[in-house]
């Protein structure tokens, strides 16, 4: 029986042993995991500072790309009304300028200007008007011929008031051409601007989205290493359960086995003081001296011994 129970506590030694160094192993595995998942945890939180920066670094151009988006429209919207009054301003030049020859080709195709006549303008007309008031003034003229002046006034009068409005017109005409000019070269170095904000952007977010990817990664990796850790963690405990289990049973069995022991020892012990108290009696009753211990023993006075 004994032996057995040796036998049986070498095999719990032995599976104790393994356990303790399973554990450590485990332990290590923990240790280093937790290290790792640490170190990702300040990986993730550099790329979400860069992320930050760069996000710093996107909004203004966001908001100046809105800004030019919608200065575009403006002038966009600004060169439609201005092409509008052109047209409508070159309609009122032709009323004012009727064009004498239909023919395409003799109309400018730049601006569509009715031509009027060359030979005619307000410094001709201007002259021409002094001219006969003039002379209506200082001779002297029949009635017709008064009458004849007066017409001649009168229709230089209308002509001098149509070449003022086609001038004003014409001008007017000339500053919306002008104005047409400005809007479309601003909207030229507003579209390269844009375009070149527009590559800045692209840049900008093709860096984002590799730092955006690259913390997801990172993020999904350090999952991966928590459930690892959860796991090792459970085997850990079921580890120390198993420990705890086998040290209860190598100590029931050390102290069977003490118990045992001692069993055998008090037994032997009571052989031992059977036969000193035999021989006591038989001194008692031969008259021979006793000591104390053996009067003792020769009395049955033996609970003391056996303790």
């Amino acid at each position: 029986m004994s032996e057995l129970k040796s036998t049986n506590i070498a095999d719990l030694t032995t599976q104790i042993k393994d356990l303790i160094d399973a554990r450590k192993t485990l332990i290590t595995q923990l240790k280093s995991l937790n290290k790792r998942r640490l170190d990702m945890r300040d990986e993730i939180g550099d790329v979400t500072s860069t992320l930050a920066t760069e996000q710093a670094k996107l909004e203004p151009l966001y908001n100046e790309a809105n800004k030019h988006k919608h200065n575009r429209s403006k002038l966009i919207v600004d060169l439609r009304k201005i092409r509008s009054s052109i047209r409508t301003t070159n309609d009122n030049l032709k009323l004012i300028e009727p064009v004498k020859n239909k023919n395409p080709s003799t109309i400018r195709s730049d601006r569509k200007f009715p031509r009027r006549e060359k030979k005619e303008n307000t410094k001709t007309l201007s002259k021409k008007l002094q001219d006969t008031e003039w002379k209506l003034q200082t001779q002297k003229l029949s009635r017709q011929e008064e009458k004849n002046l007066i017409d001649i006034i009168k229709g230089i009068e209308i002509k001098l008031k149509q070449w003022k409005k086609s001038t004003s017109t014409r001008k007017e005409l000339s500053t919306l051409f002008k104005q047409v000019k400005q809007k479309s070269s601003e909207l030229d170095d507003l579209s390269e601007s844009r375009s070149s904000m527009n590559s800045s952007i692209d840049e900008k977010k093709i860096l984002f989205t590799e730092q955006m990817n690259t913390r997801e990664k990172l993020f999904n990796e350090m999952n991966g290493y928590s459930d690892d850790i959860a796991q090792l963690e459970h085997r850990l405990k079921n580890t120390d359960s198993k420990l705890r289990s086998l040290k209860q049973k190598r100590n029931e069995l050390f102290k069977s086995i003490k118990s045992g022991n001692k069993s055998k020892i008090l037994k032997k012990k009571k052989v031992i003081l059977e036969k000193e108290k035999s021989k006591a009696k038989e001194k008692l009753e031969s008259g021979q001296s006793l000591s104390f211990e053996e009067l003792r023993l020769a009395f049955d006075d033996t609970d003391e011994y056996l303790k």
